[in-house]
């Protein structure tokens, strides 16, 4: 496995991102005893731990999760309560049909058991007497004694008297009924003002904590997108002897500027560019290294919205201590042999005099 591969494999385990097919190959290749920088792989996991440490992880309080689980137990115990009443409001039904009673009934549908024996007769007609049984004609005509005629007094006054009780019974019953059906609905409204008002006070609560959530998501993603941008320098920097040349704009656009990041060993580099102005369709940026009047392509290049690096691979064989000058041209598509452009940054290695920018 080449050492670039190495070091893509070590990178990408290290930040957690690596897939399963490579995932495989990284594991077969360590347990064939193949050579992994293991320095590397350390310093890569120690710059990766940081990254947890920007996050605030939040959970409920205790107090909020005791509130919740006290008011579940009250919502029970109020079901209990609204079975137990239905339990006896069925029961008065049941003792309402059992005693026969009918709201219709009024007093006034008992027939009187005795005549009117104040009225008298407007005429000299004798009154006309409708007797109900054949016991009241005996008493009318006298065939029944004193005696007699006090005991079926007596039976009538007991009848009637425990049809008065029935009835009064009866009505009780009516009254308590209602009464119960009122209680029920008092107790049903104020359970299901107070579930509603605890159902809206849990909705708030996971609003909030949706919203926490989602906050914590966008950290989460920042992160990501930031290891994700920077990967490219994390693995770049772990080369020895990398170099960092600060390029700056010419009279062209001065608000553009630039870092070229070269590792000589490993004949690589990275390029970073900030305000460079648009080209046409048809040209590209070249950058160049000049040496001793000559000049070395290191690639052709076109800035795109959002990426952070520019790798450039094939540095050639130059000596650093003949490098005169770094410079980027905007050329015509698929590059020049030599810089025929104008130049936009330049720049040099450090520790050589600063030179001016010049437009070609």
């Amino acid at each position: 496995m080449a050492d670039k591969a190495i070091f893509e494999m070590i990178s990408a385990y290290a930040a957690g991102c690596m897939d399963d097919d490579n995932f495989t190959q990284f594991k077969d290749y360590w347990q064939k005893g193949g050579e992994i920088p293991e320095k590397e792989l350390g310093e890569l996991q120690n710059v990766i731990s940081l990254v947890p440490i920007i996050l605030e992880i939040e959970k409920p309080s205790s107090v909020l999760k005791d509130k919740v689980a006290q008011r579940m137990i009250s919502i029970q115990s109020e079901i209990r309560e609204k079975l137990k009443k239905e339990q006896e409001t069925k029961k008065t039904q049941d003792l309402i049909k059992a005693t026969g009673y009918k709201p219709d009934e009024s007093r006034d549908s008992i027939r009187p058991l005795f005549g009117d024996k104040d009225s008298k007769a407007e005429d000299d007609e004798p009154p006309k007497r409708n007797f109900s049984t054949y016991e009241d004609y005996k008493i009318e005509t006298g065939e029944k004694t004193e005696e007699e005629v006090e005991e079926v007094v007596e039976e009538k006054e007991e009848k009637i008297v425990e049809q008065k009780v029935v009835k009064t019974v009866a009505k009780q019953t009516l009254w308590i009924f209602w009464v119960v059906i009122a209680i029920l609905l008092i107790l049903i409204g104020t359970v299901s003002y107070m579930f509603m008002q605890s159902n809206k006070q849990l909705h708030t609560t996971v609003e909030g904590l949706n919203q926490q959530t989602t906050r914590l998501k966008n950290q989460l993603n920042t992160t990501d997108q930031f290891v994700t941008d920077y990967m490219s320098l994390i693995e770049f920097i772990n080369y020895k002897d990398v170099m960092v040349i600060n390029l700056a704009g010419t009279d062209l656009n001065p608000s553009s500027t630039g870092k070229l990041f070269l590792s000589f060993d490993a004949r690589e580099g990275l390029l970073s560019l900030t305000n460079m102005p648009s080209l046409r369709t048809d040209q590209v940026y070249q950058l160049w290294i000049i040496s001793r009047g000559r000049s070395y392509s290191l690639g052709t290049f076109v800035p795109v919205p959002g990426r952070k690096f520019i790798k450039i691979s094939n540095i050639p064989y130059v000596p650093e201590t003949e490098i005169d000058l770094i410079r980027v041209t905007n050329e015509a598509i698929g590059g020049t042999d030599v810089p025929k452009g104008n130049t936009f940054l330049f720049g040099q290695l450090p520790g050589k005099p600063t030179r001016t920018g010049r437009r070609r």
